[in-house]
């Protein structure tokens, strides 16, 4: 994998998934995460909760959203949610990879977001079509949330810390070649 990163994954290849990326994440903040918090009386969805959700506040959103909102939930915001897992993981491992050598070694990070990802989706789709929902369920799909949210973060920061050092290098190098 790590050849392939490297070696074989050119630089236009990581601007198409950073676009890509860019574009399912503005198609979900502008467009679909508002429509369905709108079909739910204001309420936001439960895996939007940056510190993790308790039954009652998944249940009060399960219970405002109209079925226009479900639909919408289950069969535009989640499948694109999915495929923007893979689109965004594609981009951090080749991230992570190019721009650090540390990031090699770092790369349980994004596979990590991408498990917690598909595993916030899947506990998604599974609240919006159960009748009766085991309060373990919500436990688990609020720690999920959190520990997503948290590895989101910790990637962000390494992938900023790991950019600002590779453009200190590289103007290094460049006034070295200039010697």
């Amino acid at each position: 994998m790590k050849q392939f990163f490297t070696q074989k994954l050119k630089g236009i290849h990581i601007g198409i998934a950073a676009v890509l990326t860019l574009i399912m994440l503005g198609i979900m903040d502008i467009v679909t995460l508002p429509a369905i918090a709108n079909a739910a009386g204001g309420i936001p969805a439960f895996d939007l909760q940056t510190f993790g959700y308790s039954k009652e506040t998944a249940m009060q959103f399960l219970q405002a959203l109209s079925a226009d909102g479900r639909a919408l939930f289950l069969h535009v915001q989640l499948p694109l949610d999915f495929a923007f897992a893979f689109v965004y993981t594609f981009l951090f491992l080749a991230l992570f990879y190019r721009l650090h050598p540390l990031g090699s070694k770092l790369i349980f990070l994004p596979v990590l977001l991408f498990v917690l990802d598909l595993a916030e989706n899947t506990l998604s789709v599974l609240f919006l079509k159960l009748d009766t929902i085991p309060d373990a369920l919500f436990t688990l799909g609020s720690c999920v949330t959190l520990a997503k949210n948290a590895c989101t973060l910790a990637c962000g920061i390494l992938i900023i810390v790991f950019l600002i050092l590779w453009f200190k290098n590289r103007k290094k190098q460049k006034s070295e070649a200039k010697k």
